[in-house]
């Protein structure tokens, strides 16, 4: 297993952060419409952090009590979205993706947990530290990152935390239906 510290650091030479819009992020990115989870991304040299704003459409069908509700698996993409939008930026991750030919995907979310709905209109923010790892064994790739905690405005509390989130490189033909 190693670190990417360095490699985010350097990205971040003569700067304080990166502001990655919701244009640039559709470029990183395959999720589209609804599925897309970010509307913008900054990177500075000791954490990442992702906004959001709730829609109607996004918590369409998922309801309780009568009351629109972001479902659980929105954050744990959400977190997998701002993990690969942060790797997608590293020469590592460039080189293991192999010119487009593999794409990153969720391999495994650990630790969530949900404290509090989160309602349309409400403007959350999903952060975590840049301390990812990469781990590499019989040719296949692990890109872990930890601690996201997902927040409602300025709230200080998160309603949303995931321990670690894991991605893997997938062939982009075995994506494709049969």
């Amino acid at each position: 297993m190693r670190k990417i510290l360095d490699g985010i650091r350097k990205l971040l030479v003569g700067q304080k952060q990166i502001v990655i819009e919701k244009e640039a992020i559709q470029n990183i990115l395959p999720h589209r419409g609804d599925k897309l989870l970010l509307d913008k991304v900054t990177i500075d040299e000791h954490k990442i952090t992702g906004e959001f704003l709730v829609t109607e459409a996004v918590c369409a069908g998922h309801v309780i009590a009568g009351i629109p509700v972001m479902k659980g698996s929105d954050f744990c993409d959400m977190a997998a979205q701002l993990l690969g939008v942060l790797v997608s930026q590293l020469p590592e991750t460039i080189s293991i993706l192999d010119n487009g030919k593999k794409t990153l995907a969720a391999l495994r979310y650990d630790g969530v947990l949900f404290k509090a709905g989160i309602h349309p209109g409400e403007k959350v923010s999903i952060e975590t530290t840049i301390d990812v790892e990469f781990d590499e064994r019989h040719g296949f790739t692990e890109i872990t990152g930890g601690r996201f905690n997902v927040r409602v405005g300025n709230l200080p509390r998160p309603r949303v935390s995931i321990s670690s989130v894991t991605l893997t490189p997938v062939n982009t033909e075995n994506m494709k239906p049969k």
